[in-house]
């Protein structure tokens, strides 16, 4: 009997941290293969089990039938030490105390590329708490590249990764990737191309109407100075059969002994008279010039 003990106490009294994600669950292990009498306590309550089956109601999770404790739907509130007894013919053989952990969940991650320069696959995953990455290339673990960024092989022709992000016990892998890093355009976006053929015909609706505004207000404009045409009124023909048509009236310049009657208006500017022929000359110094009266004569003096 003392052969079996000794190595037992030599495992009494274990300390051991324990962390899960708020919403799962956590298996807390029996190290050991005695499950005669087991009991768990947890803040003032427990959990028996005597000949590997449970006695009684288990309030805080549910004991298996090598002795683990089963928690499930973790909450925050549910942080606290589970201390295990396994007990042999009434003499303590383990102590374990969990000290249970609750975190938020970690996102499941997913992998970016960079194809410029040096070829490397990203492992993206936003998280409160300080992450490790692993990787997986075809399924094989890449124990040296326990990194976010992970390099390319130089031929990454059928080449699937995985990432895997961690912190304590809990870990998260993201869905097996193919490098993609070929030479093709990426593919647009459903959402982009719809908002573009939206632009687009929006640009087209908009210069059509434009023009439309415009030829229509050309054709308005059109039609009013047609109008504006036919309502100038018909002037009477001219009779350019006249022998002696109308000589538009040009001043000429007058002697100074000739009184000026009112003042003489200029003519057009645009308008040039003829010059004048010589019986006009001849007219114009006779006016200016008429012929000296007849004085009437005189008596002779007489001599008386």
């Amino acid at each position: 009997m003392s052969d079996i003990i000794s190595p037992a106490r030599s495992e009494t009294d274990k300390t051991e941290e324990k962390y899960v994600e708020v919403g799962q669950s956590v298996e807390l292990k029996n190290p050991h293969q005695n499950t005669e009498d087991i009991a768990w306590k947890k803040d003032g309550q427990v959990c028996k089990m005597k000949s590997g089956k449970s006695i009684g109601n288990c309030d805080f999770g549910s004991i298996g039938s090598d002795g683990s404790l089963t928690v499930k739907n973790i909450k925050k509130i549910m942080e606290d030490d589970y201390i295990l007894h396994n007990f042999k013919d009434g003499k303590l053989l383990l102590k374990v105390t969990y000290k249970l952990q609750v975190v938020d969940p970690i996102p499941k991650p997913n992998i970016q590329f960079i194809c410029e320069g040096k070829k490397a696959a990203v492992c993206n995953v936003t998280y409160n708490k300080d992450l490790q990455f692993k990787w997986k290339l075809n399924g094989n673990d890449q124990t040296s590249k326990a990194s976010k960024t992970y390099l390319l092989p130089s031929d990454i022709s059928n080449v699937k990764l995985i990432c895997i992000a961690s912190f304590r016990d809990i870990q998260k892998e993201s869905n097996s990737t193919d490098v993609k890093c070929k030479d093709e355009a990426r593919p647009i976006d459903l959402n982009w191309m719809l908002i573009g053929g939206i632009a687009g015909g929006g640009t087209v609706l908009i210069i059509l109407l434009t023009i439309t505004i415009y030829c229509y207000c050309r054709n308005k404009k059109r039609q009013r100075e047609a109008g504006k045409s036919l309502d100038l009124p018909v002037l009477p023909p001219t009779n350019r059969k006249r022998e002696n048509p109308s000589r538009p009236h040009c001043n000429h310049p007058r002697s100074q002994s000739q009184p000026r009657t009112q003042t003489q208006t200029r003519p057009p500017p645009h308008q040039r008279c003829p010059p004048p022929n010589a019986d006009q000359i001849i007219n114009d110094e006779a006016e200016d010039h008429p012929p000296p009266r007849p004085r009437p004569r005189q008596k002779a003096p007489s001599y008386n």
